[in-house]
């Protein structure tokens, strides 16, 4: 009896937490916001691939890429602006935490298009089309608030960690150019075929 218990609880408890995740392949992205091959990724895959599988995905967004944080300020590969757009989209995607993963996506993909011109220029526009306060997510990324989110965006970085675009599918490096075809085919093997993934899985 007590076995059988035992066996009722484990069951409980893995479909608790098949319940919690919504079934959903999970995705990690580690970019930043001007790194060409970070344009390109949310450009050609990551959004696309987000817009056709998005009910299947839940993807984390690191926007902390190459960055380093020295004397309690933060340094970015591609220059200050980038910085901005950074810790921009650590302050929005955190703000974003009650929406879809694919609205989160979305969001960050906004910002990512418009990461060459003025925040001013960029954010109202993208904060207003995901409805976001323009004027709070620009408070936290210039505050202490935006730093203590790329802390912790730092710490939860890989190791080891060799460039932007990283990708996690289910907690295996993978390629980012092969992004749909890791969400496929981890689909398939619960025997989810969307018809988004039949040009994937022949």
């Amino acid at each position: 009896m007590r076995v059988l218990a035992i066996l009722l609880v484990s069951v409980y408890l893995f479909s608790s937490e098949v319940e919690s995740s919504g079934g959903k392949v999970h995705v990690k992205v580690f970019y930043e916001s001007q790194c060409p091959f970070c344009q390109h990724f949310f450009k050609k895959y990551l959004t696309p691939i987000t817009e056709q599988l998005g009910d299947y995905m839940e993807t984390y967004l690191n926007s902390y890429g190459n960055s380093l944080i020295s004397d309690g300020k933060l340094e970015c590969q591609h220059g200050p602006r980038e910085c901005e757009y950074d810790l921009i989209q650590a302050c929005a995607v955190d703000r974003m935490k009650g929406k879809s993963s694919t609205d989160r996506v979305m969001m960050a993909s906004c910002f990512m298009k418009g990461a060459f011109k003025p925040t001013q220029t960029t954010g109202p526009l993208c904060s207003k089309q995901f409805g976001l306060d323009w004027d709070d997510v620009l408070k936290c990324s210039e505050g202490p608030e935006g730093m203590k989110l790329m802390k912790k965006n730092k710490e939860e970085m890989p190791h080891p960690f060799h460039g932007t675009p990283t990708v996690f599918v289910e907690g295996k490096n993978t390629n980012p150019w092969l992004l749909k075809n890791a969400v496929c085919t981890t689909l398939a093997e619960d025997n989810i075929k969307p018809a988004a993934c039949k040009s994937v899985l022949v």
